[in-house]
């Protein structure tokens, strides 16, 4: 079993800026940048269909080395079923904001897109 390259939170707060962007590897593709500005990024390198891609993870210490971890695992379960973790992100925004749209078209009193309201209405216009 490959051995972790990060021991713990602690050796990851103790890691001080440097003049340039530097990372830490912890294995598998997973990986945290630590920025000249002191901010530090998960991230995750992977392959997916011959492309290779990154894949940001948060924010430390908002998202901790054992979050970070269980994360990866996530996406790397993903990758082995044949689905990207970014379209799979992407959608999922998607759906997030189709409903904050319908959410809005609601208290706005619009009828929702494509509802039978909205299609009856947009006939109606077009008829008139």
């Amino acid at each position: 079993m490959a051995r972790d390259l990060i021991k713990s939170d602690l050796s990851i707060k103790a890691c001080l800026p440097q003049e340039k962007p530097y990372r830490l590897n912890d294995g598998k593709g997973l990986f945290i940048l630590i920025n000249p500005n002191g901010s530090k990024y998960w991230r995750l390198n992977y392959s997916f269909q011959g492309s290779r891609k990154k894949l940001s993870l948060g924010v430390y210490p908002e998202i901790g080395l054992k979050q970070a971890r269980l994360k990866a695992l996530e996406f790397q379960k993903l990758i082995a079923d044949g689905v990207d973790p970014s379209e799979k992100r992407k959608q999922q925004k998607q759906i997030i904001e189709k409903s904050v749209e319908d959410q809005q078209r609601i208290k706005a009193g619009i009828p929702l897109e494509n509802s039978f309201a909205d299609v009856a209405g947009r006939w109606l216009e077009s008829y008139q």
